[in-house]
């Protein structure tokens, strides 16, 4: 690994890709089908050096085993932010909404082109209450959410639908962590 060199005219689109990485984008496979199908082709088959490059100015690419390219938190114990807030009750109202529909919610949430004015976030009352404590009121704030959604790479929009992508495993695999109990315990273990 000593005579490991980057060699800066093999990375095409260093720029682009430092520049979507450094703003939060989570590059999926999915993005090969789109117009970073460049990008991403890029960046998977140069793993090794994109890693090497953004590790020696502070940066910590993901390793892509579960086919999302994203920088890690430079803190493992690093605040929730607003943000962070906002997408993760996003999703875990979907993935709710979901499961009282008896559909299995990870498999549903890829598979499904929502309609955004049937989401239930703002329909539903219950919903609705949990969504205004984090300060979203009305379908602007609820698109202001979904846009950035879609800025992180986490989901595409088209007309008035969204599908989310491979990307937003981030999320659906932690939920499946939660609502699995642990082993040795059977769901009616409860206090």
């Amino acid at each position: 690994m000593d005579d490991f060199e980057i060699n800066p005219f093999r990375l095409r689109y260093i720029k682009e890709i430092y520049e979507k990485l450094s703003h939060g984008y989570h590059f999926c496979i999915d993005d090969n089908k789109d117009e970073y199908s460049g990008i991403y082709s890029e960046l998977v088959n140069n793993l090794l050096y994109y890693k090497t490059l953004f590790e020696t100015l502070g940066y910590t690419l993901s390793d892509g085993s579960a086919g999302i390219y994203f920088f890690e938190s430079a803190k493992a114990g690093s605040t929730t932010t607003k943000q962070t807030r906002e997408l993760t009750l996003f999703l875990t109202i979907l993935y709710d909404h979901l499961a009282d529909e008896g559909k299995d919610p990870i498999t549903a949430i890829l598979e499904i082109r929502f309609e955004i004015k049937d989401l239930p976030h703002l329909t539903k009352d219950q919903y609705k209450r949990l969504m205004v404590n984090v300060g979203v009121e009305d379908s602007k704030d609820l698109n202001r959410i979904i846009k950035r959604f879609q800025k992180y790479g986490f989901l595409t929009i088209e007309e008035d639908t969204i599908l989310f992508k491979q990307s937003v495993s981030r999320f659906t695999k932690m939920f499946a962590e939660y609502s699995e109990p642990e082993k040795g315990e059977s769901p009616s273990d409860e206090y």
